[in-house]
């Protein structure tokens, strides 16, 4: 049996950074081809599935927000989770949907 915590954080606006799921996606994807030494330079990409450019594009789209109902399907991301935002957590046991 899984434990899950369920957190409920008051985050501060300036904190939220949102972004398009697809475009996060695919950053992702492309995190496997780039360099341990600098991960925004693509290293080797299996027939050029992941090309410089593209990562800069997926990067460039990340970086720029966009008002909430612009996104087809948006997602928060944070960078950090702070003590004093939490408001509450619970113990979540086995499966369950939120």
């Amino acid at each position: 049996m899984s434990t899950s915590v369920l957190l409920t954080l008051d985050v501060p606006k300036e904190y939220v950074k949102l972004t398009e799921y697809g475009v996060w996606a695919d950053f992702m994807f492309a995190m496997q081809y780039t360099k341990e030494s600098n991960p925004l330079e693509i290293d080797i990409s299996p027939d050029g599935e992941i090309t410089q450019l593209r990562l800069n594009q997926i990067i460039a789209d990340l970086q720029r927000q966009r008002r909430p109902w612009s996104y087809r399907v948006p997602q928060a991301i944070l960078e950090e989770i702070r003590p004093e935002w939490l408001v509450r957590y619970k113990k979540v046991e086995g499966r369950r949907k939120f």
